[in-house]
């Protein structure tokens, strides 16, 4: 495509600044080097010299300088670590501002300024720091054109915003431009040029979407939000709540910004998928020293404190499931495994357990109980300060469990969803004495033994080893967490307002699940409007519009207005299985061959389906295609067969949803948001392949939404065609 005059104008400037940078960068790595090197020998000699000095005045002054020496090295070594982040990626905008100059000689003369935005600032380049520089806000809460008068460090500033460019540089190298007239992007085959509103899909496989220099005016003043306020990030699929919450916890852990250290912190997700995925984006982003669990493994590091009965010791984490004999499973975390029942808790009871009534009645039970003055645990001196007691401390914390389901009153009392029976609870009550008789915990029953420690000892077990409190909680997918699982997070931060949550009820999918809902979050861990910052995102960074359409056609909302264009989905239906499977493996071919350093994905209902469908396509693809679950789950470019549990908040080039069929997902709330997760899960390319009813949630096969293929009838058709003709051959 032809690149307008003016576009090349602007493609040619900003390749000479960029050249221009790098290469001043590159110099100023050089220099430091030079230094580095030179007060490493000169820390040698005074140490040298240290040791052979006869005075002990003379040892102390050669010890102080020996001392800043040092300091200095290790300083030296840090600028050259940030001078080799920004020379592969220096900065992610340009902006230029024209502003009056309001006192001085100069006064009411007009003057450029011109700054560069990105993760680490350079003077010398004029490279600003976005979570340091106050600079930065005219970037993210004005547009190109706009006038502003802002307060910027003490200082009055009058001015008009005369340029703000987006870019993305990758390795040093000039990727894609965004400006008012447009979006240049490279791609193998050079520069072309999209109109307004043309964006670049292409990132780094496997992490998140670098979605910095598209942040909006609120969703940055929320990002740089008071670092006591608690921040809650409501978004559609692809909108980048996730990064908006890890740039969060970046501008956090500026040391301008708030005293908050890393090893402070902790992010919790929803699956070893996703934790793997955000560890990879926290890596991407520079933030060090950050761990990422998922509440399993978290809840895990409690219960192996707690009840080390309940765990085995593990040679190794890579976290396939093994037999204990005819009692149970081992259910690997971490480097132990959690001993679990061998059969699956039922739903019955996983919404007892789950339950805002359970919560209430366990704590009202815990309060009874702690206030009974001959209790055969009651703490000695020992147990103070938040200390674990092992064996005692977990056959108290089931005693108050099993007392709890037994108090079915109370329960029922509490239920304001009405949902619960006797009978349920009574039947959580048998399982849990059968479960305490094997040496087993339903996975459930986690969350209810970290709000135990959390009400005796006012402590969690942390990552670290020690027990405490963090000082912030990033939760990605806080929408899949019950009541029981939200107190124990609000309550392992030493106050609420350090909680950073994230979610979209829309992609509520989880069994048994009773997320309350963000107002009641909100209202029943006190995190009203002066205690917290609540933000929509709507506009899908992640998928293309045609994508987002079908995905609000399944959710019955038409909410999507805005995105980049690409293809319309498109769906293969016969009534025959070996046709729809025919047609299948020739789409994800012909995806494969021609996205071929890319990752696809093929979305089942569940872990079963997913192992069966892997059968059916290793015959073709070979080592090209693998199974992606809950213990194994590579980024690696080729073909993943995975299940719509394991994919929230993770995308892919090309998804193939693997028949959505009406006995696959019944009707229902949760069948949509399932229906919803996996169809957004697709950045370009989205296929439907079905050989039975399609679910009531799709369209029709033959729709606006969909380029829909009816083998069967396009089959009829064609024997029809060819009928005819011999007929007609016939006749003449």
């Amino acid at each position: 495509m032809t690149i307008p005059p003016e576009a090349q104008v602007i493609l040619d400037e900003e390749q000479e600044i960029l050249a221009r940078v790098v290469e001043s960068l590159k110099t100023q790595r050089s220099s430091t080097i030079q230094r580095v090197t030179m007060e490493n020998k000169r820390a040698q000699q005074l140490t040298a010299d240290m040791v052979g000095s006869k005075r002990a005045e003379d040892r102390v002054q050669l010890a102080s300088d020996e001392a800043v020496s040092h300091a200095l090295t290790e300083k030296g070594i840090g600028d050259v670590k940030v001078l080799d982040r920004l020379v592969e990626k220096p900065y992610f905008a340009r902006l230029v501002v024209r502003e009056e100059i309001l006192v001085g000689p100069q006064s009411g003369q007009l003057k450029d300024f011109e700054y560069r935005v990105g993760v680490a600032a350079n003077t010398d380049c004029r490279i600003i720091d976005w979570r340091k520089a106050p600079i930065s806000k005219l970037y993210y809460e004005y547009k190109e054109g706009d006038e502003y008068e802002e307060e910027i460090q003490g200082r009055e500033r009058l001015g008009t915003v005369k340029l703000r460019r987006q870019l993305d540089v990758d390795k040093s190298a000039l990727r894609r431009i965004s400006y008012n007239g447009g979006t240049l992007m490279r791609d193998k085959a050079g520069w072309r040029f999209s109109g307004r509103g043309g964006k670049d899909s292409a990132h780094s496989y496997g992490q998140l979407r670098d979605v910095l220099p598209l942040i909006t005016a609120d969703q940055f003043k929320t990002i740089t939000e008071d670092a006591t306020t608690a921040v809650l990030i409501q978004g559609i699929a692809g909108s980048g709540k996730t990064t908006v919450a890890l740039h969060r916890l970046a501008w956090l852990l500026h040391p301008d910004n708030s005293s908050l250290l890393a090893e402070q912190c902790l992010v919790i997700a929803l699956s070893r998928a996703l934790k793997n995925f955000i560890q990879r984006s926290i890596d991407a982003l520079e933030i060090r020293g950050i761990k990422v669990l998922t509440f399993e493994e978290w809840a895990a590091l409690s219960v192996k404190a707690l009840a080390p009965s309940f765990v085995e010791v593990s040679s190794s984490a890579t976290g396939s499931t093994g037999s204990t004999g005819s009692t149970g499973s081992t259910e690997k975390t971490g480097a132990f495994m959690i001993r679990r029942p061998a059969d699956k808790t039922p739903l019955s009871i996983d919404r007892v357990k789950r339950s805002m009534a359970m919560l209430r009645a366990f704590e009202r039970t815990f309060e009874t109980y702690q206030r009974q003055p001959d209790r055969p645990d009651k703490p000695d001196k020992a147990q103070a300060g938040g200390s674990f007691t092992g064996v005692g401390a977990a056959k108290t914390a089931l005693e108050i469990l099993r007392l709890t389901l037994e108090n079915t009153k109370l329960i029922l009392e509490l239920d304001e969803t009405q949902l619960l029976s006797k009978d349920l609870i009574q039947a959580a009550h048998i399982r849990l004495l059968r479960n305490i008789d094997e040496n087993t915990l339903d996975k459930n029953d986690d969350a209810l033994l970290i709000r135990f420690h959390q009400l005796r000892f006012g402590s969690v077990k942390l990552h670290t080893g020690e027990s405490g409190l963090y000082n912030h909680l990033v939760v990605d997918e806080i929408q899949e967490f019950s009541p029981t699982e939200l107190a124990c997070i609000v309550s392992g931060v030493e106050d609420p307002t350090n909680l950073t949550l994230v979610g979209d009820v829309s992609q509520r999918t989880a069994t048994g699940n009773s997320f309350p809902g963000w107002e009641k979050l909100r209202s029943t861990w006190n995190l009203g409007d002066s205690m917290s910052r609540f933000l929509s995102l709507t506009v899908s960074h992640r998928s293309t519009i045609e994508i987002m359409r079908l995905a609000d056609f399944v959710q019955k909302r038409d909410v999507v207005t805005d995105g980049r264009h690409g293809r319309v989905p498109i769906w293969f239906h016969s009534r025959a299985e070996d046709k729809a499977i025919k047609a299948a493996i020739g789409w994800l071919t012909t995806a494969m061959e021609k996205y071929s350093g890319a990752l696809t994905a093929v979305i089942c209902r569940d872990s079963m389906e997913a192992r069966h469908v892997l059968s059916l396509l290793e015959p073709t693809f070979g080592p090209a295609v693998r199974l992606g679950d809950e213990y194994s789950f590579s980024f690696q470019e080729g073909l993943v067969v995975t299940d719509v549990q394991q994919v929230k908040g993770i995308e892919f080039t090309n998804v193939m949803l693997w028949n959505p069929t009406s006995k696959n997902y019944p009707a229902g709330e949760q069948t949509r948001n399932s229906l919803y997760v996996a169809i957004t899960r697709a950045e370009e390319n989205l296929s439907i392949v079905t050989w039975g009813p399609p679910a009531d949630g799709l369209p029709a096969v033959r729709s606006q939404l969909v380029r829909g293929f009816e083998l069967d009838i396009e089959e009829d058709e064609a024997a029809a065609l060819e009928a005819r003709e011999r007929r007609a051959a016939n006749q003449g």
